[in-house]
């Protein structure tokens, strides 16, 4: 039903487009709020890693976990956010994490095969923008700052495809 909700716009009633263009200060529960959303996004990520690492080692994914994640997926956007669910959701999320996880378990596996330094390589360079825009959203007091930070995060990522494509294709261009 919440996700009925959300498809017919209920929830965005008394929203206005006005309210994306306010760059003012962060109250002190939206600043909670996003704390929560990036420990979430933290404990899944930690999740999947686990359901990688025992796919590597054991290969538990399978047909199986992948409908596992798919009831999980469906259950997560049926069942309603309400306090009483809390921890059904977080229960859902865990194990939609740990089947995504362990479905990339042979990817990274030969990824490893390849080369065992571009795995800590990713993973470094992932770790590293996470946390970037994490402190970024839980530090900074004002929205502007963040609207800021995104445009010059999105420039600095086109300048450093520019770099790559510029050393894969062989020419002296580049930036």
């Amino acid at each position: 039903m919440d996700a009925v909700e959300r498809l017919i716009g209920r929830r965005w009633d008394g929203v206005s487009f006005g309210t994306f263009l306010k760059f003012g200060h962060l109250d002190r529960p939206i600043q909670q709020h996003l704390q929560r959303v990036y420990a979430t996004l933290a404990a899944a990520l930690a999740i999947a890693a686990l359901g990688c690492a025992l796919d590597i080692q054991y290969r538990v994914a399978g047909f199986f976990s992948y409908l596992t994640g798919f009831a999980c997926l469906v259950g997560l956007g049926l069942t309603p956010s309400l306090p009483s669910t809390l921890n059904r959701r977080y229960a859902l999320l865990a194990g939609f994490s740990f089947t995504q996880g362990a479905s990339l378990g042979r990817l990274v596996d030969l990824a490893i095969e390849v080369d065992s330094a571009l795995l800590l390589t990713a993973f470094l360079g992932t770790a590293a923008v996470f946390l970037s825009f994490t402190l970024a959203a839980l530090l900074s007091a004002r929205r502007s700052l963040l609207f800021l930070g995104g445009w010059l995060s999105s420039a600095v990522l086109a300048l450093a495809a520019v770099q790559l494509g510029s050393w894969l294709t062989g020419s002296a261009g580049g930036v």
